[in-house]
């Protein structure tokens, strides 16, 4: 079963965990290892998720 719940900022260290996990699975055949560093980080570095959780748009 899938739940989605709303998360405050505690949540950050396993958001971004499972986005390190997982994106090196998912993206490793598309996506040069530089291009995804930068992804990963404009995204789910702690800044980027905190913006996030405070606008709403975990």
């Amino acid at each position: 079963m899938i739940s989605i719940v709303k998360v405050d900022s505690s949540a950050i260290p396993t958001i971004r965990s499972l986005a390190h996990a997982t994106w090196a699975v998912a993206y490793k055949d598309i996506l040069l290892q530089p291009q995804m560093d930068y992804m990963l980080e404009m995204m789910y570095s702690e800044a980027a998720l905190h913006q996030q959780i405070e606008q709403g748009l975990q």
